[in-house]
């Protein structure tokens, strides 16, 4: 009967390539690229749940209006200067440059303290510039120039501790 009645053909040819069109835009939104430099923690923005699931280097699925929340999966490095007082109250300016990588194992403990990778990169700067700080007042001006293996390997053992643990 369709073939002697062509709005009924239409009707369906109408609704066949309307439903592609659909299957082929909810296809594209359900699937994201992670590149090799990062992990991804898959996020549903409509129910605003969080999945515990890290995802590596690939395409994967993920919900229609989600998103992965991307965060490094190489070493990154972070330079900071940075003015502090010393024990006997001169003003000096210290440079501190290291390296650093999210433990992928908590990255699902570091988006809920930091909502994401920025969030994480501003409060590791937050806690490096306070132990740089609590370092220089630990020693006078003239031990910053005779004592310099001394001041370096304090910095860094104050440096590990701050940015060791997450802070909120």
């Amino acid at each position: 009967d369709s073939a002697r009645n062509p709005t009924g053909r239409m009707f369906w040819c109408f609704w066949l390539v309307a439903g592609a069109i659909f299957t082929i835009v909810t296809l594209s939104m359900t699937i994201e690229a992670i590149d090799s430099t990062e992990l991804g923690l898959p996020y549903d923005t409509v129910k605003c749940n969080l999945k515990r699931e890290v995802k590596g280097e690939g395409m994967h699925f993920k919900t229609v209006y989600g998103e992965f929340i991307k965060w490094p999966a190489m070493y990154k490095r972070l330079s900071l200067e940075e003015q502090c007082n010393s024990k006997d109250g001169l003003q000096i300016t210290i440079g501190f440059t290291f390296q650093y990588i999210p433990n992928p194992t908590s990255l699902y403990d570091l988006t809920n303290l930091y909502m994401d990778y920025a969030g994480y990169v501003k409060n590791l700067k937050l806690r490096a510039k306070s132990a740089m700080r609590n370092t220089c007042a630990k020693y006078t001006a003239q031990e910053f120039q005779t004592l310099r293996a001394a001041v370096q390997i304090t910095m860094y053992e104050d440096m590990i501790a701050a940015v060791d643990t997450p802070v909120v």
